[in-house]
């Protein structure tokens, strides 16, 4: 059996949740793990094939092993979508009985098996389906994803102790209301118009695909300035293992080529220049910086989505000035620490040798020169800063970690801000335990993504269909717990944020008056702009 070669990443992701885990084991403990896909008749079409597809898109990025039983056909479309993600899976599980099952639209018959299913706006899991209406394309992309997630609990249940799955867990809820199942329009098709989507990673894939799936037809302008890497196959859902080096907009426009929307990439990062009219815009961004520099721009209406350790969470701030914006979510109650504290406290090393690093561009390989130790008021230079002067900051970084300097040559002529981006945020050396992960980089398991996008994705279609829009949560904020199961309080009530720009009388004025302004500005032509 093959792991994949992102297994660094899936190890990132999968350590922080089993607690007590070491690398190594959880590394162990996936070599030898298979699971199993059953497809009921009902997945053979539409929207069941498509949320079926997904479950084997994101075992794929977890399982090295993993056999699927159905219709033949649906068979070998799933084993291809899982060839694609992983040349090296075992597929068929030839190595190893499953350990755990997805029945997707079909009943389960043991404690390892999770069972799923879709009807309308409704997610089931372990819990008979009411009715035989067509799924929600959003809804049975729902379903696969939750059913992974589930299937996560179960097969590494006696490392989650409590949060493990040892049986059935009956539940469902309503996508549009976050509350019990009930009866809801499903369009076959929705003509959204012009809209954006800030970030074309995990959760912005997994976005663009339930448009996509859902029959969805506008024009959407796709904003990120980065490429593919390795790394990101653990859990971009739109990514292949031959996907490595392209730049991520013009990925997500191939990838829907054939769908109803036009993408219009642009290969730029966010910034208040791109907003020239109101458009919806999805925001599927990493930091809570680039979150409030989104709103702050005073784009409209936004829907956000983000993952952080075990939780999803979605949102929607439509009335400026009325209803908590982004920015309320993410407003720093305290003062935020600089880069080079930022840095000093990943890496284990005093702020003043970040500090020299940072302003001298030093690659990490060489020691810093004489006179170049900063001088900062109140941040005095330990006893020993003299050894900074002959020691490489690399050599130090290796001794912590007890790895050899060798494991580390490729990073010796690299400056110490691209160590950490690629190396801890990009999670580079985080295996080799060089540095350590701010709690706002850890990596997501692919599941959280995928629903947070799909969640997103959910927000948009809601709001652009006045039936659906009008039996919502009062709540502009939900959470899920993918270590909990179901039943869950979704819907989370949220408050302004006192000193938020919300309650500017200047920003309101300007969002206000951009409101009322009729631009007309054609997301092609600025795509255009962008790329030259």
């Amino acid at each position: 059996m093959s792991l994949p070669r992102f297994l660094d990443r899936v190890v990132d992701a999968t350590t922080p949740v089993l607690g007590g885990l070491d690398r190594e084991e959880v590394r162990a403990k996936l070599d030898g793990t298979s699971v199993r896909i059953v497809v009921g008749d009902r997945a053979g079409a539409g929207a069941s094939r498509a949320g079926c597809l997904l479950a084997a898109n994101l075992f794929a990025r977890l399982y090295p092993g993993i056999s699927v039983q159905g219709r033949a056909e649906l068979v070998r479309a799933a084993e291809n979508e899982i060839l694609l993600v992983n040349p090296r899976a075992d597929v068929g599980a030839k190595s190893h009985p499953p350990m755990a099952t997805l029945a997707y639209e079909t009943e389960a018959h043991s404690d390892a098996t999770v069972s799923v299913s879709a009807r309308g706006w409704n997610v089931f899991v372990d819990a008979a389906a009411d009715g035989d209406v067509a799924p929600a394309a959003a809804a049975a992309l729902a379903a696969a994803v939750i059913g992974v997630g589930e299937l996560f609990r179960v097969v590494f249940a006696a490392e989650l102790a409590e949060r493990g799955r040892y049986g059935p867990q009956p539940g469902s809820f309503n996508l549009v209301t976050l509350g019990d199942p009930m009866s809801l329009p499903v369009a076959e098709s929705l003509h959204v118009g012009k809209f954006r989507l800030v970030g074309a990673g995990a959760i912005g894939q997994a976005a663009a695909h339930t448009l996509a799936v859902s029959g969805t037809c506008g024009t959407m302008a796709a904003i990120d300035h980065e490429t593919v890497a390795v790394s990101n196959l653990q859990r971009y859902v739109l990514t292949r293992d031959t996907d490595v080096g392209a730049v991520k907009v013009d990925l997500l426009r191939e990838r829907l080529t054939n769908s109803g929307i036009d993408v219009v990439p642009v290969a730029a990062e966010w910034r208040a220049g791109l907003v020239e009219d109101q458009l919806p815009t999805l925001v599927a961004l990493d930091s809570p910086e680039a979150r409030i520099g989104v709103q702050g721009s005073l784009p409209g209406p936004l829907y956000n989505a983000w993952t952080q350790p075990a939780d999803v969470g979605w949102s929607r701030h439509e009335r400026f000035g009325e209803q908590p914006c982004l920015a309320c979510l993410y407003w720093p109650e305290h003062e935020a620490p600089n880069r080079h504290e930022q840095i000093a406290a990943a890496f284990r090393q005093h702020p003043l040798r970040v500090l020299a690093y940072l302003v001298l561009r030093l690659p990490v390989g060489l020691p810093i020169p004489p006179g170049g130790i900063p001088v900062v008021p109140g941040l005095e230079a330990p006893t020993d800063a003299q050894r900074w002067l002959t020691i490489p900051l690399v050599d130090d970084l290796a001794g912590a970690a007890g790895v050899d300097t060798a494991e580390l040559a490729a990073w010796r002529e690299r400056p110490l801000a691209d160590v950490y981006q690629d190396g801890v945020c990009g999670g580079a050396l985080l295996h080799l335990g060089v540095g350590e992960a701010p709690r706002e980089v850890l990596v997501p398991l692919a599941h959280q993504s995928a629903l947070a996008g799909v969640m997103l994705a959910t927000e948009l279609l809601v709001a652009k269909d006045p039936e659906l829009s009008s039996a919502r949560a009062d709540a502009i904020e939900a959470r899920y717990d993918v270590l909990v199961g179901l039943p869950q309080v979704l819907a989370r009530p949220r408050a302004r944020t006192d000193g938020c720009l919300c309650g500017d009388p200047v920003f309101r004025d300007v969002y206000g008056r951009r409101v009322d302004e009729t631009l007309g500005s054609d997301p092609a032509a600025e795509a255009e702009d962008e790329v030259g």
